[in-house]
């Protein structure tokens, strides 16, 4: 069994928990006061994201699916489910967007530098709302 140890973390030269081998390497190092120092906007942010890359996964396969015309899951409209899948998804990523721009605009002192993978954010929140809705009517 691996036994959490104390170590200093290499990054920030803080005390961290490390899972350690028989031997000894350090194998997964998280800085307990970085994690900590974090807002829940981040979070918040990161939780969206991944669920929102998930089910366009999902949504994705469920396409395919559909479009080969394979006989699986036969009670279950296929279009519909990878549409409405694919929808969420794009929901989840404008979610993320508009975590992050409220956080950094009441958060920052001055004008905030976007840089283009903010405004690629919206976009691609949009674009796949959009995808969704295609693979939904057609």
């Amino acid at each position: 069994m691996h036994a959490p140890v104390l170590a200093v973390c290499e990054r920030c030269r803080r005390r961290c928990i490390s899972s350690v081998r028989a031997m000894h390497a350090p194998v997964l190092a998280v800085c307990e006061q970085y994690i900590d120092s974090l807002n829940g906007a981040y979070h918040a942010s990161r939780f969206f994201s991944v669920v929102g890359a998930l089910l366009a996964v999902v949504g994705i396969i469920a396409g395919v699916v559909h479009a080969i015309k394979h006989n699986l899951f036969t009670r279950v409209n296929k279009k519909r489910t990878a549409g409405g899948l694919i929808i969420v998804a794009g929901v989840c990523g404008l979610i993320t967007a508009a975590i992050f721009t409220g956080y950094y605009e009441n958060n920052s002192i001055g004008s905030v530098p976007y840089g283009y993978s903010f405004y690629l954010t919206w976009i691609q929140g949009l674009f796949t709302i959009g995808g969704g809705v295609a693979c939904f009517i057609a």
